[in-house]
C-alpha cells in the first residue's frame, strides 16, 4: 500500500526531472494554423516549416495543396480552434496590371471583410497581399532578401508585431517571369522554391484554376513570419527568427 509519504516524494521526483514534455519524451501540441485562400500553397508550404499543422481553405479545388483541404468560402470558415490565422485575399482588384485595363472593379475587395472577420475571432492573424492593396502597417517582403532570385514583393499586416529591420532588396541578376524570352514554368518554380506547383495560362485562371506559380508566394516568406508568430505564442521570452542578411555585393559592381 503507498503511504502519503510515498506518493509525496515521487511528486517531488517528478518535480525535479520535469514533465514527459519537457524531457522530450512526450511531443508538444503542434500548432494549428488555418491558410485561407490557399491556393496551391506557397504560403501554407511555409508555415509547415515553421513547425505549424497546417489546413487550407479555397473556395476553389486544390488538388496540388500538399497539406489537409477544406474547399469552401474563406469568409465562412470556422476558426476556432487553430494557433494562427493566415490569409491572402485575391489580388485581382489592387493590382497595376488590371487598373491598367480599368478592370479592377470587376474583382472584390476581399481585404476588408477578411480584415473584421480576423479581428472579430481574436486570435492571431497576419495578412498578404500586393502592392496597391488596403493592408495596414504593412511590411514589405521581397525574394532577395532570402537569396532568391525573384522579386515577387508582397505586403504583410498583422495583429502582432512583425520585424521592421529587413534588409534591402538587391534586384541584380534576379529572374523575371513576366518578361523577354526564355521564360519557362521550370524557372519559375525554382526561382520561388514551389516545385510541386503547375504553371496555369489565363484560359486555366478564368475555368477557377488559382492554385498555380503566378498567384503562390515564395514560402520562405511564411516560413520567415511563422517562426515569428510561434515566438509570439511560446511568450516574451522567446526568441524570433532574425531577419535575412542582405546579399553581398560581388566585387566590381
Amino acid at each position: 500500500m503507498t503511504t502519503a509519504l510515498q506518493m509525496e516524494n515521487e511528486a517531488t521526483d517528478r518535480a525535479a526531472v520535469g514533465s514527459p514534455v519537457d524531457r522530450g519524451v512526450m511531443p508538444r501540441r503542434a500548432r494549428r494554423c488555418l491558410d485561407l485562400f490557399c491556393g496551391a500553397g506557397g504560403a501554407g508550404m511555409g508555415l509547415h516549416r515553421a513547425g505549424f499543422e497546417v489546413v487550407g481553405v479555397d473556395i476553389n479545388p486544390q488538388p496540388y495543396y500538399p497539406f489537409t483541404f477544406r474547399q469552401g468560402d474563406a469568409l465562412d470558415a470556422d476558426l476556432e480552434g487553430f494557433d494562427l490565422v493566415w490569409a491572402s485575399p485575391p489580388c485581382q482588384a489592387y493590382t497595376e496590371m488590371q487598373r491598367m485595363h480599368k478592370n479592377s472593379a470587376a474583382h472584390k475587395d476581399l481585404v476588408a471583410p477578411m480584415r473584421a472577420k480576423l479581428q472579430a475571432w481574436g486570435g492571431l492573424w497576419i495578412m498578404e497581399n500586393v502592392a496597391g492593396s488596403p493592408l495596414r502597417e504593412s511590411l514589405l517582403l521581397c525574394g532577395s532578401m532570402f537569396g532568391l532570385r525573384i522579386a515577387k514583393h508582397r505586403f504583410f499586416e498583422a495583429n502582432f508585431e512583425l520585424p521592421l529591420l529587413m534588409p534591402p532588396c538587391d534586384h541584380r541578376d534576379l529572374y523575371d517571369p513576366w518578361h523577354g524570352k526564355g521564360r519557362t514554368a521550370d524557372k519559375m518554380r525554382a526561382a520561388q522554391g514551389t516545385p510541386w506547383m503547375p504553371s496555369s495560362g489565363g484560359a486555366s485562371r478564368k475555368r477557377g484554376e488559382t492554385g498555380d506559380t503566378n498567384n503562390a508566394i515564395p514560402p520562405a516568406y511564411s516560413e520567415f513570419l511563422g517562426l515569428h508568430a510561434l515566438a509570439v505564442i511560446a511568450g516574451p521570452n522567446a526568441k524570433a527568427e532574425p531577419a535575412p542578411t542582405a546579399r553581398k555585393k560581388d566585387d566590381g559592381q
